[in-house]
C-alpha cells in the first residue's frame, strides 16, 4: 500500500519539477538502492571493535574490485595489516585490471604500500603486503572500448538487480570477476564484489538501459 501511495504521490507531484530535477531524483534514487544493498548484504559480514575489524555470520573467501590505478587496492591490503585481528586467515583481496597487465600493476601496487609504509608506523611490514598483491588483468577489450558482452552483462545487473555497473571500470570489473570465478571453480563461495565508482558514467547511457 505504501509503495503504490508513494508512486501515486511521485506521479502527481513529479509534473511540477523541471526534466533536470526528475533527473537528479532518478540517479539519487539508483545509488541510495545501491548502498542500501550494500549495506544488507555487509551487515553480518564485518563489524568494527575498537581499531579491528572482525567477522561474523560468514566467511569472506574473496574480496574482487575494479583496479584502474590501484590506489584503492593498495588502501584495503595495508588496511589488513594494520588492523589484522589475531591468527585469522585474510581473506583474498583481488585487483580486476581495466588496463595494466599484472605485472605493470602489481609492481604500481607495491609503490604504493611501501610509500604508506614509510610514513605509518603501525605499518610494521610492508613486504607482508606485497606479498598478498593478487592482480587479475584478463579483462575483455581494451581500455574504455565499448564490448558487447559487457554490455549485456550492465543490462541484466541493472534490470534484476539494481545494480548500475559502467564500460570502463565496474562493469568490465564484474565481467572479469564471473571468469575468474569460473576459471578457479568458487562460484559458490563467499564473494564480495566493492563497486569502486563510476555510476556517473551508468548514468551516460542509462536512456539505453
Amino acid at each position: 500500500a505504501a509503495i503504490l501511495a508513494g508512486g501515486r504521490l511521485g506521479a502527481f507531484f513529479g509534473r511540477f519539477l523541471h526534466d533536470s530535477a526528475q533527473d537528479t531524483l532518478t540517479k539519487v534514487c539508483g545509488v541510495s538502492t545501491l548502498f542500501i544493498g550494500i549495506c544488507g548484504a555487509m551487515e553480518k559480514m564485518l563489524k568494527a571493535e575498537g581499531v579491528t575489524l572482525t567477522g561474523s555470520g560468514t566467511m569472506l573467501v574473496v574480496i574482487c574490485l575494479a583496479l584502474g590505478t590501484g590506489m584503492t587496492q593498495a588502501g584495503l591490503l595495508c588496511g589488513q595489516s594494520v588492523y589484522k585481528h589475531g591468527d585469522s586467515p585474510l581473506p583474498r583481496i583481488v585487483g580486476l585490471s581495466t588496463a595494466r597487465d599484472a605485472e605493470a600493476a602489481t609492481a604500481h601496487l607495491a609503490h604504493y604500500i611501501e610509500d604508506f609504509a614509510s610514513v605509518h608506523p603501525a605499518m610494521a611490514n610492508a613486504e607482508a603486503a606485497i606479498q598478498r598483491i593478487q592482480v587479475y588483468d584478463q579483462c575483455r577489450g581494451t581500455y574504455g572500448a565499448p564490448d558487447g558482452a559487457i554490455a549485456a552483462l550492465i543490462d541484466q545487473q541493472f534490470r534484476e538487480y539494481g545494480l548500475p555497473l559502467d564500460m570502463t571500470y565496474t562493469g568490465k570489473a564484474y565481467y572479469a570477476m564471473q571468469q575468474m570465478l569460473a576459471q578457479e571453480g568458487l562460484q559458490n563461495q563467499r564473494i564480495v564484489f566493492i563497486h569502486t565508482g563510476g555510476t556517473p558514467l551508468f548514468f551516460d547511457k542509462v536512456a539505453g538501459v
